[in-house]
């Protein structure tokens, strides 16, 4: 007959996605610092839009690893939730 007992449950390792995340953030980053020197030697603003573009996804992708990474108050946790979702509520909301 098996018994039933109760004991904590291994925290699984997150050190795979952790590196995961940060191999497209630095991507991103490279490539926001690729699409700025092509501003900077043609000065299209469709580079500059990209580099914005890569640069704030990049910063998105840190932002949703800060929480594994260490270990912070209640009130950092909302600041970098407004942080994750602040340029996409800019986007949407209607100018007056």
């Amino acid at each position: 007959m098996a018994e039933i007992g109760i004991a904590a449950h291994p925290v699984p390792s997150r050190a795979g996605y952790l590196a995961l995340t940060f191999l497209i953030a630095g991507s991103l980053f490279a490539g926001a610092f690729g699409f700025g020197v092509i501003h900077n030697l043609r000065r299209s603003t469709s580079s500059l839009a990209l580099a914005a573009i890569a640069a704030l996804a990049g910063l998105q992708a840190v932002l949703e690893s800060l929480r594994v990474m260490t270990a912070y108050t209640y009130p950092l946790h909302g600041l970098r939730l407004m942080g994750i979702w602040a340029p996409h509520v800019q986007q949407i909301a209607p100018e007056p």
